[in-house]
């Protein structure tokens, strides 16, 4: 059995203790590279090859990713003003001035479309 020093042998249990990336390789097993370690101290959740390294990703608010919108900040505001408006045509008779308005800001035409 091969002996190691003391410097090696904390390497080595620090190598063993690193958290794993875990993303799905080609042939459908989890990826066993150790995650990539934040300059700030602790672990990102992926790999150097699957997306972990620094500066990757997409910058905030890339418009060169956008398909359909869907999950945009302003459609997710539009849909829970739209499901707060027949909340409350469910509990009451009346829809309060507020929430009405609300939902008409919220649904102009020219905000549809974006």
């Amino acid at each position: 059995m091969r002996s190691y020093t003391e410097k090696q042998a904390h390497a080595l249990d620090l190598a063993r203790t690193t958290p794993r990336c875990g993303a799905k390789t080609r042939r459908g097993k989890p990826c066993q590279a150790p995650c990539v370690a934040k300059p700030e101290g602790g672990y990102k959740s992926r790999c150097r090859m699957h997306g972990g390294a620094a500066g990757s990703g997409a910058p905030k608010g890339n418009q060169n990713a956008l398909k359909h919108g869907f999950y945009t900040a302003k459609a997710k505001q539009q849909r829970l003003l739209i499901r707060r408006f027949f909340k409350e045509l469910q509990t009451s008779t009346t829809v309060s001035d507020e929430v009405l308005f609300s939902l008409v800001d919220a649904l102009s035409p020219g905000d549809l479309t974006t």
